[in-house]
């Protein structure tokens, strides 16, 4: 993502390029926004870097959940948010990786790259990242009452249930954005510098007039906001909460129940205690999040603050240079929910570790044996009955 901010139509320069007195129009340049000039080499060199790393331990994970089976509603719901943090880095890892690295600029975007900038590094994880937040509450939430009604739950959220409502957590962010993808446009622009002229960039809405622009963008940016940012996080801190005493509860029956020993009472207690679980996984999750994602809502809501009152509350860009670090934030966490499921689920760290050290199991292998030889067995019966020559 450019920035959580949303620049799209305020990266722009007007500013002369060779101190000729020559005002340049409006286009859209790094160095107006990269206050240090770092910004580039971290999303150019780091930004793929940890992009590549997040793909192969998301695919790793939904291997080790497919090879496992873990099939529940739960790893459902995880899986969804694996796939979208995947997508998320991915798409501008493409582009700030060509832009920053194989075409080395600095300053201006090269009209030709203008739409390709927009929706990979803007639109796309933008959209990718707030399905994923929707999810995550949504997890937060099937944890809650599975944490509180461990034996009942699974009635309540089926397969399907939890397949509708992952689609339909992704359908909400992408008709929020459908907006952006029919009003902008992209304009080139002459910029003259140093005896040549190169053809820049401007990203705008040009369909509507200034009033209406200014109306528009802050409404959609507070709703925005609003929606995928502000409630979401208060929403989970309030099922973090919940869940924190749910685990305590289970944790206290199920040890006042491990005495009793009623057949019942202990089938009960292992189901709790699978449930206990998972809840607890969620908790790191929702933590992680929660951490990662707090100063993202405190960034948006002073910018926020600023179009509401007209006024800047914090420097444009020095808000720009701290969402490029709550941006790395966000994506250094992608991988940690690998790390997390590792650590609390011992099914997980073997099939991970044998997947990773390219180990067989020892069932896998006696069934491969077993199957090897009924395979032969049947080869040389074929072989027998087909040579006559070998029957006498």
């Amino acid at each position: 993502m450019t920035s959580l901010i949303n620049p799209r139509g305020t990266l722009m320069d007007n500013s002369t390029t060779d101190g000729s007195g020559i005002v340049q129009p409006y286009a859209y340049n790094f160095q107006n926004v990269y206050n240090y000039g770092y910004e580039t080499k971290l999303y150019g060199y780091v930004w793929p870097s940890l992009g590549l790393t997040v793909l192969i331990l998301n695919i790793l994970m939904i291997v080790v959940f497919i090879r496992t089976r873990m099939s529940s509603t739960t790893h459902m719901y995880l899986a969804a948010i694996t796939t979208l943090d995947t997508l998320t880095i991915i798409f501008p890892s493409i582009v700030y990786f060509h832009v920053f690295v194989v075409l080395d600029i600095d300053d201006y975007l090269p009209y030709n790259l203008c739409k390709m900038w927009y929706y990979f590094t803007d639109i796309f994880p933008v959209t990718f990242h707030a399905s994923a937040i929707l999810i995550t509450v949504c997890l937060a939430g099937q944890r809650c009452l599975c944490a509180a009604y461990p034996l009942s739950v699974a009635q309540w959220f089926t397969t399907k249930v939890t397949f509708v409502s992952i689609v339909g957590c992704i359908l909400i962010a992408v008709i929020f954005e459908v907006s952006e993808f029919i009003l902008y446009t992209f304009d080139r622009v002459d910029i003259f510098r140093s005896n040549e002229t190169i053809s820049g960039c401007k990203i705008s809405i040009g369909r509507l007039e200034t009033d209406e622009v200014r109306k528009y963008q802050i409404s959609h940016f507070i709703v925005r906001v609003a929606i995928f940012e502000l409630i979401p996080c208060v929403i989970l801190i309030i099922l973090d909460i919940i869940m924190l005493r749910k685990v305590h509860q289970a944790q206290t029956w199920r040890k006042s129940s491990s005495s009793n020993l009623q057949k019942s009472r202990r089938r009960n207690s292992s189901v709790t205690s699978t449930s206990t679980r998972l809840t607890i996984l969620t908790l790191w999750f929702v933590g992680v999040f929660l951490i990662v994602e707090i100063p993202v809502v405190i960034i948006l809501s002073i910018y926020a603050a600023g179009m509401l009152l007209s006024k800047t509350i914090v420097p444009l860009n020095e808000l720009y240079t701290a969402s490029v670090f709550s941006n790395f934030l966000v994506m250094l966490s992608f991988p940690l929910n690998f790390f997390i499921y590792f650590c609390c689920s011992k099914a997980f760290r073997v099939e991970a570790i044998r997947l990773l050290t390219c180990r067989v199991s020892r069932k896998s292998k006696m069934q491969r044996n077993a199957f090897d030889s009924v395979f032969q067995r049947t080869i040389s019966s074929q072989i027998d009955h087909a040579n006559p020559a070998f029957q006498n």
